[in-house]
C-alpha cells in the first residue's frame, strides 16, 4: 500500500474513519421509516396534521376534541 502524502505541511499522519447508514450512533434517536425501531415515547404533533394513513391499529383509549368523521361505515362493539 503507496502513502498518500498529508497536504498539510508540517502536520503529523493520522486516521480518517467514517461510518454511515443506520450504524451510526445518531440515528438511534430516530424513528426508522422501515418500521424496525419501535417508538420508546409519545409523539407530540404539536397541533399537527397526520395525513394519508391507511390503516391504524392498536388498543387502548381515541381521545378526540373535536368531531370524529368518516367517509365509510363505522363499527363499534
Amino acid at each position: 500500500m503507496e502513502a498518500i502524502p498529508n497536504p498539510v505541511a508540517g502536520a503529523p499522519g493520522g486516521i480518517v474513519a467514517m461510518r454511515g447508514g443506520y450504524i451510526r450512533a445518531d440515528f438511534d434517536e430516530f424513528l426508522r421509516r422501515d418500521g424496525t425501531k419501535p417508538m420508546t415515547g409519545n409523539l407530540n404533533m404539536d397541533a399537527h396534521d397526520i395525513l394519508n394513513a391507511k390503516d391504524i391499529l392498536g388498543s387502548g383509549t381515541i381521545t378526540m376534541g373535536g368531531d370524529v368523521k368518516a367517509g365509510a361505515s363505522v363499527f363499534a362493539k
